[in-house]
């Protein structure tokens, strides 16, 4: 009994700085998050570019699309789609997976950009994932479908660009 008393004399100190640091973490992010909604986008970029680099897998997911999400106000449309490709190559596991999908349609648009975005596109939408996106706003599916067969005409595969 006295060791694992000694043992959380010794260990306890050091579980309270991680504690303080996600704390910490939750603080920083509710400051980018206001500073978003108020419009003060150069104040949100850099502490959610910082959370994005953090080891808390909520806020990691959350600061990245809202990362992106910035850049699109900020009219860096470029950053964006960089950003919002991150997390559609994550994958659907990603917390903020859909709202990407989207965000890199409107991208697409904003970019005219017809060969990278159907193609990250097209990796993406895998039987797994279907299901899912049937749920995206009618208009982002269309756009989906479209560039996505698209994609698939290019490269000569005429039956699956047919099926969507």
């Amino acid at each position: 009994m006295s060791r694992l008393l000694r043992l959380l004399v010794v260990l306890g100190p050091l579980a309270v700085p991680s504690v303080a640091l996600a704390q910490q973490d939750v603080g920083t992010y509710n400051r980018a998050l206001s500073a978003f909604n108020e419009g003060k986008l150069d104040t949100a970029a850099p502490l959610f570019a910082r959370l994005a680099e953090g080891e808390d897998a909520d806020l990691k997911g959350k600061s990245e699309f809202y990362l992106a999400q910035t850049f699109a106000k900020k009219d860096l449309p470029v950053a964006a789609f960089i950003s919002y490709a991150e997390i559609v190559n994550a994958g659907p596991k990603h917390p903020s997976y859909l709202k990407a999908i989207e965000g890199l349609v409107d991208m697409q648009q904003r970019l005219d950009e017809q060969n990278l975005i159907p193609s990250i596109l097209n990796q993406a939408y895998t039987d797994e994932v279907r299901d899912q996106w049937v749920t995206l706003p009618k208009e982002v599916l269309a756009r989906i479908n479209y560039l996505v067969g698209t994609a698939s005409q290019r490269r000569m595969r005429f039956e699956e660009s047919r099926s969507l």
